[in-house]
């Protein structure tokens, strides 16, 4: 999950990016400030999906590196720690914030 979750973040950041750009490489003034509600939603978005992936980050790597003493196995630890502040964070992020955004 961690590496498909990694790959498809890649994937986002390029898109903003490129978006970003396209938005942004307008040469007037007026042209610019009919782009600026896009480029304000689409970064807007994009900050839920940046907080998700770095707490998803985090906690796999309290699971796999920090808190690898643990009794049983990683996946002990996350089912063990899932209401942690940093997963918790992370999922309300994502879900929250992007849905509220798409309605």
């Amino acid at each position: 999950g961690a590496t498909i979750s990694s790959i498809t973040y890649g994937i986002t950041v390029s898109l903003y990016l490129l978006s970003c750009y396209l938005l942004i490489r307008e040469r007037n003034r007026v042209e610019f400030k009919k782009q600026l509600p896009l480029l304000i939603f689409i970064t807007v978005s994009f900050i839920p999906d940046t907080i998700f992936v770095f707490s998803f980050t985090a906690f796999t790597q309290m699971a796999f590196i920090d808190d690898r003493d643990q009794s049983g196995e990683p996946s002990t630890f996350k089912n063990n720690m899932l209401s942690m502040p940093v997963d918790d964070a992370g999922n309300a992020a994502f879900i929250l914030l992007s849905d509220t955004l798409v309605v």
